[in-house]
């Protein structure tokens, strides 16, 4: 059984790089070495995420609110240039909303043999610890 963590590690997280790679890649034209600079990966990640080498899950993402999210966040890239920190946190937000929305129970049957997404609790555990005070 996958952690919670290892489903957004190998399903969202490149999910949501590879949204961002594409858009700024389409919308800007921007090349593969500008991307891995503007999103502190290497070259090869963004050519991985280009060819969903990783990110292969980034189509269930497509034409959703984590699309608009991560339009608005290629736009901050490119105008504000955000340090490594910050667009972690601006990509924390996402993957946050990726849980909340169901998407990554998604992934997660997809990863592991869960049955109904009924069973699945990954999102709800995530969830309770995130809303504690006491983490």
């Amino acid at each position: 059984m996958l952690t919670p963590y290892e489903v957004i590690v190998k399903t969202a997280l490149p999910a949501v790089r590879g949204l961002l790679a594409e858009k700024l890649t389409k919308k800007y034209g921007l090349k593969q070495k500008e991307i891995a600079s503007l999103l502190h990966v290497t070259q090869a990640a963004v050519s991985y995420y280009l060819t969903k080498s990783r990110g292969k899950y980034v189509d269930h993402l497509r034409d959703t609110e984590i699309s608009e999210m991560v339009e608005k966040l290629s736009d901050l890239i490119v105008k504000k240039r955000p340090t490594p920190e910050e667009l972690a946190k601006e990509i924390n937000k996402i993957i946050i909303e990726v849980v909340r929305k169901g998407y990554l129970c998604d992934y997660h049957m997809l990863l592991e043999d869960i049955g109904e997404r009924e069973e699945c609790k990954l999102c709800e555990t995530i969830l309770e610890y995130w809303n504690t005070e006491d983490r």
